[in-house]
């Protein structure tokens, strides 16, 4: 009752499909894993030149995937820590397009894609979901750093105001 709902979700509709089956819901963790690879060539691909030649560098991660025994074990079985990452990296690569495009164009349908991920991030590890938003913070924190200073100042010096005017009025 505490697990999140989208993978119960996906299990109700491959259930119904083919029967309560303990293969069938390893079968969703293994296409799970299947589109996580697609992703992250899709990643690879365009987040650096678009050359093919970028795809060599997924040769080292394919060999990481398929030589870790945890990862392995997540993957034939039916875990959310697959799914988990799938969403994960799709939240954070159209973070990565987010903050990368100009401030005066903003692109709806990325910001669509960017939410629905978070979504699907939180409705499958909600502990992922709020590493996504620690992220978020300490990101744009660092990159509008004079802003948040201002910000704080501006509030600090309007709370210590209004002490002073409450303090003035009791005084009198």
């Amino acid at each position: 009752p505490t697990w999140p709902i989208l993978r119960n979700l996906m299990q109700i509709l491959v259930f119904l499909v083919v029967g309560v089956s303990t293969y069938a819901d390893i079968l969703i963790t293994v296409f799970t894993f299947a589109a996580l690879i697609g992703l992250v060539l899709h990643v690879l691909y365009y987040l650096t030149d678009k050359h093919w030649s970028n795809g060599l560098l997924f040769l080292p991660i394919w060999m990481m995937l398929f030589l870790s025994p945890p990862i392995l074990i997540y993957t034939f079985s039916a875990m959310l820590e697959i799914q988990g990452a799938l969403f994960f990296l799709a939240s954070v690569y159209y973070l990565v397009l987010f903050y990368n495009m100009p401030s005066a164009k903003t692109d709806k349908l990325l910001l669509v894609k960017l939410s629905l991920s978070a979504f699907a991030l939180f409705s499958t590890k909600y502990p992922y979901g709020y590493l996504l938003l620690l992220t978020i913070l300490i990101v744009h924190t660092t990159l509008y750093l004079e802003e948040v200073v201002l910000f704080f100042t501006r509030y600090i010096a309007y709370i210590t105001n209004e002490v002073k005017k409450q303090y003035r009025i009791i005084a009198i």
